[in-house]
C-alpha cells in the first residue's frame, strides 16, 4: 500500500511538459547584442518576471549561447507566446554587419514563432549570424 501512495505521489510530482526557454546563439566571429525592450503598461501575463527594468540587454561572445528558462510547457500553448509577444515592445538583434528591429506586435510573433524549435516547441533558438 505504502509503495502505491509513493508512485502516486511521484506521478504527480513529475510532469512530461518540456523546459521552456530561449536561446540566444552567436555564430558570428565577433561579439553580438540583443536588446529586449518591454511595455509595463501591458505587463499583465507570468512573464512579467524576465525583467526589472523596461530592457534587457544581452552581449554574447563570439560562437556562444546564452540559455533562459522560463518554467515547463511549449511556447505555443498555454498563452505562453501571447505572453511574451505581448509585454514585447521591440527587438533589436546587433551583429558586427547588421542591425535588424523586431517591432510591434505582427513583426515579433513572426520572428518568434519562425525560430521555435522542432520537436516539442518549448525553445526558442536565436541564430545571431
Amino acid at each position: 500500500m505504502r509503495l502505491i501512495q509513493y508512485v502516486v505521489l511521484f506521478c504527480i510530482l513529475t510532469s512530461c511538459d518540456p523546459g521552456l526557454g530561449i536561446e540566444i546563439i552567436n555564430t558570428t566571429n565577433s561579439k553580438a547584442c540583443v536588446e529586449w525592450e518591454f511595455n509595463r503598461l501591458r505587463h499583465v501575463n507570468h512573464f512579467s518576471e524576465l525583467s526589472i527594468s523596461d530592457s534587457v540587454r544581452i552581449e554574447i561572445n563570439s560562437k556562444d549561447t546564452a540559455h533562459y528558462f522560463f518554467g515547463i510547457g511549449v511556447w505555443e500553448g498555454q498563452g505562453n507566446l501571447d505572453s511574451l509577444v505581448n509585454m514585447s515592445e521591440q527587438i533589436k538583434v546587433s551583429t558586427e554587419n547588421s542591425t535588424t528591429i523586431y517591432k510591434g506586435d505582427l513583426q515579433i510573433r513572426k520572428f518568434l514563432k519562425e525560430n521555435i524549435n522542432d520537436g516539442p516547441g518549448s525553445v526558442i533558438s536565436i541564430f545571431l549570424r
